[in-house]
């Protein structure tokens, strides 16, 4: 009985030969095929996530490398000369801060112009030629190893500059920096500036010393009028190598600003001076003095009418007095008014003043011959204690007569060698003496002309002679800088 039930238990296990020819009906060969497909998917997940995470690792490590590669190509790149060129030029040129080019140029205030001026200088300049434009290019160097470049204001020359490397001892790379800097400002204004003396001329607020008194203008009165009293007395200033047009004051003796005229023709400020005009008062006195001199020539009138207007204690008064009589006897005179005229008024002080007179007295002799007497001459009036004004002196001399003395400077090797004042209308002037070179001899004192190319001219306009002086050209003397000119020894001169 067991054994039939046992065979009826293993009978019912087993299937039909329909059922087991369904799919579903091989268990064990269907799990391992299963088995595989999720083994070559597990795999497949591993290999992308370790693949994928590789990636991820190596571009985290090239990324990390990139950022200090950078930094060093980023360094490397600014240490080169086109970079760091183009870096100078934006910074100092570019920017048009002309504050900070005037201190990486290293410049130094002059005597008269500041930092300040020279940002107007270089604003003006710039607004000058607002249709240019600022660019720089390099040149070359020479034989160094530099980088040099010039900077323009469409063609003209701003400034040039030069890179130089240096190697730097760890990393070996060459780091270029500024080792020159040089601007091409145009000093080359001057301005003359008048002044009386004892006056003071300020030029943008600094005072211009007597050392730039290049012309001084003086007239013959000088020698005829009391101490401490002048004439017409111009003292002219000169500052040249200026950048710009100053601001020019001029005070007078108590400190006040007296008017100014600028002349274009002169380049020069002149002052404005009143122009003095003789009284009705004085008109009188001085042709009361005039005709009582013509008159006591030919004795028409005695010392009583003469020292009316002559002051009887002076030279003068006692030298006229003893002056012979012009003619003998006459019948009749009469001063010719056509001719009179008074002229060369000026005024000295308030106790002061001079004046030209011309006249003419036709004389009649008793036969009906007409002689005349023609003067010209100038009378000097002084105030007395009673307040009256006499004649003090006078002269033939044209007392107005201007008189001009003018400022050689003499430039031998960029060292002035002698200063000096001389006549404008000196014939001949005395040159320093100065010592050539081995081989070399003076060839002449010249005047120096820069053209607008930059070319130098040297005229040579003084030779000296064995006693060491030269003829002046004709014509008047202009205050100048003479410069030495050298030639070889015993060459023949093109004078």
């Amino acid at each position: 009985m067991n054994q039939e039930t046992s065979t009826e238990i293993r009978h019912e296990e087993m299937p039909t030969i329909e059922e087991g020819l369904r799919p579903g009906n091989f268990p064990r060969r269907r799990n391992r095929a299963a088995e595989r497909e999720k083994k070559l998917q597990a795999g497949a997940r591993r290999f992308y996530r370790v693949y994928f995470i590789t990636i991820a690792v190596v571009l985290c490590l090239f990324l990390l490398l990139m950022i200090p590669l950078h930094s060093w190509l980023v360094r490397f790149e600014t240490t080169q000369p086109d970079h760091r060129s183009q870096e100078v030029f934006t910074q100092l040129f570019a920017s048009q801060d002309w504050g900070k080019l005037y201190d990486a140029a290293k410049l130094a205030d002059t005597e008269f112009e500041t930092r300040d001026d020279f940002i107007t200088y270089m604003q003006a300049r710039v607004s000058a030629a607002a249709d240019k434009e600022i660019t720089f290019y390099e040149t070359s160097a020479g034989l160094s190893k530099d980088h040099k470049y010039v900077v323009q204001l469409g063609k003209d020359r701003l400034a040039t500059f030069t890179l130089a490397g240096t190697v730097d001892e760890k990393s070996g790379k060459t780091e270029w920096s500024i080792s020159s800097l040089q601007l091409d400002i145009v000093s080359s204004k001057s301005i003359r500036i008048q002044r009386l003396p004892g006056y003071t001329v300020l030029l943008n607020g600094k005072e211009v010393s007597d050392a730039y008194l290049v012309r001084l203008i003086s007239t013959k009165a000088e020698d005829y009028l009391p101490e401490g009293v002048h004439g017409y007395v111009i003292e002219e200033l000169c500052v040249d190598g200026l950048m710009a047009e100053p601001i020019v004051e001029v005070r007078n003796e108590e400190g006040h600003t007296v008017p100014t005229v600028f002349s274009v023709a002169d380049n020069c400020y002149q002052l404005d001076l009143p122009v003095a005009e003789m009284t009705d008062a004085e008109k009188n006195v001085i042709l009361g003095a005039a005709k009582a001199n013509a008159l006591f020539a030919i004795r028409a009138v005695g010392t009583g009418e003469l020292s009316k207007y002559f002051d009887y204690t002076t030279q003068i008064y006692k030298d006229i007095c003893n002056t012979p009589t012009f003619i003998q006897t006459f019948a009749s005179y009469q001063f010719d008014e056509s001719v009179t005229e008074i002229s060369d008024f000026y005024r000295y002080n308030d106790d002061l003043f001079s004046a030209r007179v011309t006249l003419q007295l036709d004389i009649t002799r008793k036969n009906g011959t007409v002689k005349s007497l023609e003067m010209n001459t100038t009378y000097i009036f002084a105030r007395n204690a009673a307040g009256t004004f006499m004649v003090s002196n006078i002269t033939n001399v044209d007392l107005q007569e201007q008189l001009a003395q003018v400022r050689l400077d003499f430039d031998c090797a960029g060292t002035i060698v002698d200063s000096v004042m001389v006549a404008a209308d000196t014939a001949t002037i005395t040159l320093p003496q100065v010592t050539a070179a081995d081989g070399k001899e003076l060839l002449g004192w010249a005047t120096r002309e820069v053209a607008a190319n930059g070319q130098v001219a040297m005229n040579i306009l003084f030779v000296p002679d064995a006693n060491g002086t030269a003829p002046v050209p004709s014509g008047t003397l202009e205050p100048m800088t003479l410069y030495a000119v050298f030639g070889e020894e015993g060459a023949v001169r093109d004078d």
